[in-house]
């Protein structure tokens, strides 16, 4: 039983000691197994593993009602991990301080404790602008210290340190912090964030001008900000000082990557003008030279004329004002000149030679009043497109070799001439008539000397080119035209004209009987043609119109007579061909009740058993040969073309009579066939 072990056996009176089995052979008698049990003696062993205590472990005999209580208990800062009794885990309900309990102990038991030290977690988290170290989730034993530093990057100071849940005091602009975490029991958070550093740019501008933007300005660490500087009406940027520093009369400035505090100043005077006197020729203008006044000013100046002298002109800016004593610049917001003109002065004429041309005489010297000529030619292949005096377009007439002359008002100032050439162009204009294109059409455009495009002709369906002209005079018929060198306006004109309908052709007559026949003739591409016969004795042909074949049959002849026939092609409807040459052919005779053998010269018929053969040994033409039986049933009417010609019947042995068509009237022969 549980709990009990085997201490004699004994086998028909045989100790046998503390055997567990026994067996029997060959059993021919009774036999007597004696077995003595007894309790056990049981160990109980406990060992710990790592920081922590077990009961002791104990020995005892055996005994159903024996309980073994044991306790389990870590040192500081460690728990128990596991527990196994014999490898089987027991489950431990306080890790810090187990009891447990073993009953009804049947065999040896290892209780095996397991410790293991307990750990504490610290998550650390920062914002924007700077580092903590170590970040995010750390683990760490029981009792170990554990320091965080905290970094601003730069341009920032730490804003807020939360240790736990509850603020921390951080002293203003710190960059830098480090919290320990000492004799660490439990879990904990840390939290850090930052603010970026900020900085200001006061701006200022005395009167006269503004800066923009003005005052005091808060720019971010690292940060851009620019600056507008725009002077009053009638004033300017006199300087601009950053930081104290000048940067000249500069309009805009820009703050870059801001890391300090800064200073922008701008200041503005008054704009200043020149006025420049001056007197070409005897006599004074005051005051003379240059003369420097503000913006909005007023100057007058007296004129007068050397004794002997007299006032030309006053020219002011360059405009010329007439004779004047004075004259007044009044809100002066520009440079101006005034010059003032006597009897005695002279003048530049600049002459600016063009591109492709020349103008002669070249810049000089003329007195006042003078009215030089000037003459200007172009170069072969251009023309004069612009004369320009004084720096405005000037009025000019070209004559037949393309050269102009300016001649100048009388001269009360310095003057300016020169030209514009381009080069000479020509038009080509091509026409067309009706029922064709020519390509290119209309007006082209060509530079002289230059070839132009190939033109080319295409009539319409039905129709080809008539005539091709090249200034109204005719180069016949071509395919395509082309000018070479072109210099003089040219023209190009194609007419067009219906293609010439082709005549029918090779007409011939077949399947002449007495009262109808056939008449054939060549495709020729007409889409109808139109056919007219008569008796050869007729005064007027029988039309047939619009046939859409090559042949046609014709009926209501009269037999034995002779006919003639034409016909012609229909290209379109308003474009025919000509009648053919005339046909003629003979209409059978109505068939003779006997054979009467009439005999053509020079023309055999014979046969060989089933085949007829015709021999046409004269110039006569035969237009049809028909054979009839002896009762005057027509058998077979053919064309003859061949010479000689040879027709095969698939008839009845016997006589048959063959009937002869020609020109020169018919002829009839019987022959015999075979079967």
């Amino acid at each position: 039983a549980p709990g009990y072990e085997n201490v004699s056996t004994t086998v028909n009176g045989l100790f046998l000691g503390a055997a567990t089995q026994y067996q029997f052979y060959n059993i021919t008698t009774p036999q007597i197994v004696n077995v003595v049990y007894a309790p056990k003696n049981i160990t109980i062993t406990t060992q710990a593993y790592g920081n922590g205590t077990i009961t002791p472990g104990t020995t005892f005999t055996y005994t159903p009602t024996y309980v073994y209580n044991y306790t389990v208990v870590p040192t500081i800062g460690n728990y128990i991990s596991a527990i196994l009794v014999n490898e089987v885990p027991v489950v431990v309900s306080n890790p810090l301080n187990f009891t447990g309990q073993l009953t009804n102990i049947t065999d040896n038991k290892l209780i095996e404790a397991y410790f293991a030290p307990l750990t504490y977690t610290i998550n650390a988290t920062v914002g924007v602008g700077g580092t903590i170290t170590p970040n995010g989730l750390a683990t760490y034993n029981y009792g170990v210290s554990q320091d965080y530093v905290i970094n601003a990057a730069p341009g920032y100071t730490i804003a807020t340190i939360t240790v736990d849940g509850m603020p921390m005091v951080v002293p203003a602009n710190t960059t830098t912090h480090t919290h320990t975490f000492a004799n660490i029991t439990e879990n904990h958070t840390i939290a850090a964030t930052f603010a970026i550093n900020t900085y200001t740019i006061t701006a200022t501008a005395d009167l006269n001008g503004t800066i923009t933007p003005a005052g005091v300005t808060t720019i971010n660490y690292n940060n851009a900000q620019v600056y507008t500087i725009a002077p009053a009406v009638g004033y300017h940027i006199v300087d601009v000082l950053v930081d104290g520093i000048s940067m000249g009369p500069i309009s805009t400035y820009t703050f870059a990557n801001v890391m300090e505090n800064h200073t922008i100043a701008a200041t503005f005077a008054i704009n200043t003008y020149t006025l420049t006197a001056s007197i070409n020729g005897n006599g004074t203008i005051t005051p003379v030279g240059v003369t420097t006044v503000n913006y909005g000013a007023t100057q007058t100046y007296t004129i007068a004329p050397a004794a002997g002298s007299v006032i030309v002109d006053v020219i002011v800016d360059g405009t010329p004002m007439g004779v004047l004593t004075t004259y007044t610049f009044t809100n002066v917001d520009a440079d101006h000149t005034i010059q003032v003109i006597t009897s005695s002065a002279t003048f530049n004429v600049t002459v600016t030679q063009p591109a492709n041309g020349a103008i002669t005489p070249g810049t000089q010297v003329v007195t006042y009043g003078a009215t030089p000529t000037f003459t200007i030619t172009p170069n072969t292949g251009y023309m004069i497109s612009a004369i320009t005096v004084n720096g405005a377009p000037a009025t000019f007439i070209a004559n037949g070799a393309g050269i102009a002359t300016y001649t100048f008002t009388p001269i009360a100032a310095n003057a300016t001439i020169t030209a514009t050439m381009t080069m000479k162009t020509f038009t080509v204009t091509a026409t067309a008539g009706a029922n064709g294109t020519i390509t290119p059409s209309g007006v082209a455009t060509i530079n002289y000397n230059a070839n132009s495009a190939v033109y080319t002709f295409t009539p319409a369906a039905g129709y080809e080119v008539a005539d091709v002209t090249v200034n109204g005079v005719s180069v016949g018929v071509v395919p395509s035209y082309q000018f070479v060198n072109v210099m003089a306006n040219k023209t190009i004109g194609v007419t067009f004209q219906l293609i010439p309908c082709e005549t029918p052709i090779n007409t011939y007559t077949t399947n002449v009987s007495q009262t109808g026949a056939t008449f054939n003739w060549n495709n020729t591409g007409a889409a109808t043609y139109d056919v007219q016969y008569k008796s050869i004795d007729a005064a007027n042909y029988t039309l047939i119109p619009n046939v859409a074949a090559t042949t046609v049959d014709v009926t209501g002849l009269t037999a034995s007579t002779q006919y003639i026939w034409q016909v012609k092609a229909n290209c379109t409807v308003t474009n025919p061909s000509l009648w053919s040459a005339e046909k003629t052919f003979i209409t059978n005779a109505v068939a003779p009740d006997g054979v009467t053998d009439q005999d053509l010269t020079s023309v055999q018929v014979y046969s060989n058993i089933s085949e007829i053969f015709i021999i046409n040994n004269s110039s006569v033409e035969i237009q049809n040969a028909a054979i009839y039986d002896m009762y005057g049933k027509l058998i077979l009417s053919s064309t003859v073309i061949n010479n000689p010609t040879v027709i095969t019947l698939d008839v009845a042995t016997g006589v048959y009579v063959v009937r002869l068509a020609t020109a020169n009237g018919t002829a009839s022969y019987k022959v015999h066939i075979t079967k």
